[in-house]
């Protein structure tokens, strides 16, 4: 096995959005990104994402570690400690043999900036993932990811419920407000590519893809009209708790 270790990070969105930003998008920025190492990529071309793992296994060949974010985005949702991940980190460590080093970040208060605003960090043990079948692989890494982050908001989250919704008697709308206020906050920040570059399984079916259907039926008869209806209501529902594809 080569000496090189590969490594993962979960990131704040300070970090990700900084590392995985196509130069035509953030101009002087992105170069600067690639001449100090980083694989700069662009989320909306796929000859972009498909180059940039050929680049890292390059990188791996000449004995250099990696940081690579596998969620390819930041995590928006209220209750995943850790979003489906993409399968490059897993092609890469097949392709060279290399270990997969997870890093986990938590950083309870991200709008604060001063020294006493800690950023908690666990990096766990290296993982051969490449011994393993992908599926099982991700699924795996993905376990790991969160059951780090789920331990360090437990042992670091010092926030009560009160606190959390001063102001709001809704958690949904407390959130909402709160990941408004977040991707206000970004410099740079595509809103189209943040709402579609999350990786979601085919054979996951969401309960919205089911009444998807139902609900855009145009025929409307005295027979199905409450089907219909509720099927939208149920849809609209669905989509407005989408948290990742909300902004």
């Amino acid at each position: 096995m080569k000496n090189s270790k590969f490594l993962q990070e979960v990131a704040a969105i300070t970090l990700s959005l900084i590392l995985i930003l196509s130069p035509a998008t953030v101009g002087f920025d992105g170069f600067a990104s690639l001449l100090i190492g980083d694989i700069v990529v662009n989320r909306k071309c796929g000859a972009s994402r498909k180059s940039s793992v050929e680049k890292a296994k390059k990188v791996l060949s000449l004995g250099t570690n990696l940081i690579i974010y596998p969620e390819g985005i930041w995590n928006k949702t209220i209750e995943k400690p850790s979003l489906h991940l993409w399968a490059g980190v897993y092609e890469i460590s097949k392709a060279t043999n290399c270990d997969v080093v997870p890093i986990v970040h938590y950083n309870r208060e991200p709008e604060v900036r001063n020294k006493k605003n800690v950023i908690h960090t666990v990096i766990g043990n290296p993982i051969p993932l490449y011994t393993m079948e992908k599926d099982a692989a991700l699924q795996y890494l993905r376990d790991v990811l969160s059951t780090w982050q789920y331990k360090l908001m437990e042992i670091y989250g010092r926030s009560t419920r009160e606190e959390e919704m001063q102001g709001f008697t809704d958690r949904y709308e407390k959130w909402r407000v709160h990941l408004k206020d977040s991707v206000g906050k970004v410099e740079w920040y595509d809103e189209e590519t943040e709402r579609n570059a999350d990786y979601r399984p085919k054979d996951i079916i969401r309960p919205e893809d089911v009444f998807r259907p139902v609900a855009n039926i145009k025929n409307i008869t005295a027979k199905n009209i409450k089907d219909v209806l509720y099927a939208q209501s149920l849809v609209k529902l669905l989509e407005e708790s989408d948290w990742q594809r909300l902004y």
